[in-house]
């Protein structure tokens, strides 16, 4: 099983509490978990390749999986 690590920022500071998936562009969406004190998201997923990181149900960033990446939400 892979794990995709996605790191979530707002200015910079760890955004806790929101809630993210991965939504694969050759179908199929992980379960949806919710940010840690330090932003971040663990997800672990069958699947490879390129996904959207949806945030609140809005895709924010587009990832390579498997990966760990920082990503800073625009207000």
């Amino acid at each position: 099983m892979a794990e995709s690590t996605i790191y979530l920022k707002n200015s910079g500071i760890p955004f806790s509490g929101a809630s993210v998936c991965l939504a694969f562009e050759g179908g199929g969406m992980t379960g949806t978990l919710i940010t840690d004190r330090a932003g971040r998201a663990r997800i672990y997923h069958v699947g490879t390749g390129v996904a959207h990181v949806m945030v609140n149900g809005q895709e924010t960033a587009t990832i390579s999986t498997p990966d760990e990446v920082d990503v800073e939400l625009l207000n």
